[in-house]
């Protein structure tokens, strides 16, 4: 399982998890990280997009060696002009890309005549942190906003709220991971960090 922490910081995108998975019953250290990065072209200007997967290890490992090469196409479809553009690719490309990728996996389940996925992804992009959940709903959190997803999300997200005064963005996403680590069993091992 997994904690996903995110935190908006003077247009900044700060992002944390922990690195343990649960297989088998038991729970073991990835080495594989659960952030990822792509760069992308946004306005002719390589852009970071991170992202976090919380879910099946599975479906992170195929979105690592697919999602990169599936979204190359759409860059070209939006100029990302303003943060409007930006959601609306979000909406439009990215997110029908990871149902698209989930599916052709068969990492998607028939809920109620609803295919939903077994994970969610967090996303920091130009500024935003995202969130897709797992019917492929997207939310879009801006300055000062933080959320948390993965098995330790409600640990996550008291930490993000009772740190809302700490100054250093690294130190408070970091911290809310430490939480979960604390005290949700399924959370573990090492933090990982990246910012836009």
């Amino acid at each position: 399982m997994t904690i996903l922490a995110g935190f908006v910081k003077d247009g900044v995108v700060h992002m944390a998890s922990d690195s343990q998975i649960g297989c088998s019953g038991s729970r073991r250290q990835m080495n594989t990280p659960k952030l990822h990065e792509i760069t992308i072209p946004i306005r002719s200007e390589p852009t970071r997009l991170l992202y976090g997967l919380a879910g099946y290890l599975t479906d992170l490992c195929m979105l690592h060696a697919k999602l990169k090469p599936a979204l190359a196409s759409t860059f070209k479809v939006v100029d990302f002009s303003n943060q409007d553009d930006v959601y609306l690719w979000m909406v439009d490309v990215f997110a029908p890309t990871i149902k698209k990728l989930l599916k052709s996996h068969d990492s998607l389940k028939d809920e109620a005549a609803c295919l939903t996925a077994r994970s969610e992804l967090m996303v920091g992009l130009a500024g935003k942190l995202y969130s897709v959940d797992c019917s492929f709903g997207v939310l879009a959190y801006g300055e000062g906003e933080y959320f948390a997803q993965g098995s330790g999300w409600q640990y996550g997200l008291g930490s993000l709220y009772a740190t809302e005064r700490m100054k250093d963005p690294r130190k408070r996403v970091e911290a809310a991971v430490k939480a979960a680590i604390k005290y949700d069993p399924h959370c573990g091992g090492e933090i990982q960090y990246m910012r836009t």
